[in-house]
């Protein structure tokens, strides 16, 4: 196999929304680097044409030991493209940092699973800009006065959210086309193309609790690339980043501690048209079951682009956050009466008939049952969600359906599917494409540290939705970004401080 070696002063591994946000801030600074993709410049079409990236599931999620939830994810095609920009080019665009309530949750059995006090506020504005957002304040108070709008009053536990959309996703791939570096030939005239494709990332060296080199492999060319830096930046997602790391302790033999908490997984659990309702003798204002379009002529802060609010429900710390998304049932026609009989048959979510829908998107629990296994021949995912979250996500729709009834929102509100034991239980759950907690920041910083810095080998910082020791209620595009340039931002200090002692 043919063997090149090369040498920069940082390697960015991963051309997604993380990828890009440390290439953009290091870009800014001139340095050197240079950034590698596994995936080819093509966007595939079937989990096929990705063969690096295969996850073998779970059929099922258990709910009392007793009822089976059929388990829709799908981690190997429909959540993550191997491929240029990453997952960039599936982004449906949903834009929504943080809020606080997710820096105060906590796991009530596991006190070392929390977001201490690191808060990623500080780039929000930063990350708003890089994905375009049409508004750079989503406090609803402050939204709800530029939009001019008077939004009923929620009852206990419920409260307003926001998203914002782009007038046109950040797509990542032709931003990344005219930097290809195919010949791997780097020097200052070329330091535009510093991006490597279809390498992927296989082995690493060591020196002094350091990586010397990062190994990656061309497959089809059948070449070996070398390549030695300062620092190296881990940009490839919850699961490749939870792989690569548990390479690293396993070659290592780091502590049993470790291994723990690497390769657990939380997801965004989507309970599509859990239920279903009639309207009532007022209407639901537009702007909770509709986007509305926005302008500098709405409000001189505001860029071109889509808002929308939400309700969101949560009972406090310890406790899993949720969203609903009310929808107008628009799809309720001949064609798809007949088209439910066939979505009946294969297990998807069939559509009510009824004026409106309701999608619940929720947080998830960190559980140690939820779990990615790794072997060199297969990557295994068992995704288990606690029953209690199923019980609070039950109690939340209670707490909607009072909310909507009592205000005359709603009539006849209905569960799509039958409860169980008095809850509200999914007959299948689908993920968000969201792929969180799998190298987690813990408050002992044992794996990484706040600044997303690998605590075995000083020079790996390990960044995006993989760190996030608690997943928040929705949506983790704009904290991941975050993540990344904070990890960023410190090795550019590093750098800075390295060559004035020079």
């Amino acid at each position: 196999m043919k063997e090149i070696k090369l040498q920069t002063k940082v390697c960015i591994v991963g051309s997604g929304f993380c990828g890009y946000s440390a290439y953009q801030k290091l870009k800014a600074e001139k340095i050197n680097l240079i950034l590698v993709e596994g995936g080819k410049e093509k966007t595939p079409n079937s989990n096929s044409e990705q063969p690096f990236y295969k996850v073998i599931t779970n059929k099922y999620l258990p709910f009392l030991g007793k009822f089976k939830i059929k388990n829709q994810l799908e981690p190997s095609f429909v959540d993550r493209k191997f491929t240029l920009g990453g997952s960039s080019e599936c982004w449906t665009g949903w834009i929504k940092p943080f809020e606080k309530s997710t820096y105060e949750n906590y796991i009530i059995e596991n006190e070392n699973q929390s977001w201490g006090d690191l808060r990623l506020d500080n780039h929000e504005k930063e990350v708003l800009e890089l994905l375009n957002s049409p508004i750079d304040d989503f406090d609803i108070k402050k939204l709800s006065n530029k939009l001019n709008l008077d939004l009923p009053k929620l009852n206990k536990k419920l409260e307003y959210t926001a998203y914002a959309w782009a007038k046109k996703p950040l797509r990542l791939k032709n931003y990344w086309k005219n930097k290809i570096n195919n010949k791997l030939v780097f020097s200052k005239k070329n330091n535009r193309k510093d991006i490597v494709l279809e390498f992927k990332l296989v082995d690493f060296s060591t020196k002094e609790n350091k990586i010397k080199s990062l190994i990656f492999i061309n497959q089809t060319s059948k070449t070996k690339l070398y390549i030695e830096a300062d620092y190296f930046l881990l940009c490839m997602g919850g699961i490749e980043n939870a792989r690569f790391l548990t390479k690293i302790v396993n070659d290592l033999d780091s502590n049993n501690s470790i291994r723990e908490y690497i390769g657990n997984f939380q997801e965004h659990p989507h309970l599509y048209n859990i239920a279903h309702f009639n309207k009532g003798k007022k209407e639901l204002p537009n702007i909770i079951t509709s986007r509305i379009k926005i302008s500098q002529k709405v409000h001189n802060s505001f860029k071109d682009g889509d808002v929308k609010f939400a309700i969101s429900a949560w009972n406090g710390p310890g406790t899993p956050k949720v969203t609903f998304s009310i929808s107008k049932n628009n799809q309720y026609t001949f064609i798809n009466r007949l088209k439910n009989i066939f979505r009946n048959q294969i297990g998807r979510v069939t559509i009510p008939n009824a004026d409106y829908l309701i999608t619940m998107r929720c947080e998830q629990t960190w559980n140690k049952e939820s779990k990615l296994k790794f072997n060199s021949n297969q990557t295994s995912l068992k995704w288990a969600v606690k029953d209690s979250d199923f019980k609070y996500y039950s109690d939340y729709l209670k707490m909607l359906n009072s909310f909507l009834i009592s205000n005359s929102f709603a009539k006849d509100f209905f569960l799509t599917f039958d409860s169980k034991m008095h809850y509200a239980i999914p007959k299948r759950i689908y993920g968000g494409a969201h792929h969180m907690g799998t190298v987690p920041l813990l408050k002992n910083k044992i794996i990484i540290n706040e600044k997303f810095q690998s605590s075995i080998l000083k020079n790996l910082y390990i960044v995006g939705s993989s760190a996030f020791p608690l997943s928040g209620f929705e949506n983790p595009t704009h904290a991941a970004m975050a993540t990344s340039l904070v990890a960023t931002e410190d090795i550019i200090k590093k750098l800075k401080s390295k060559d004035s002692n020079a």
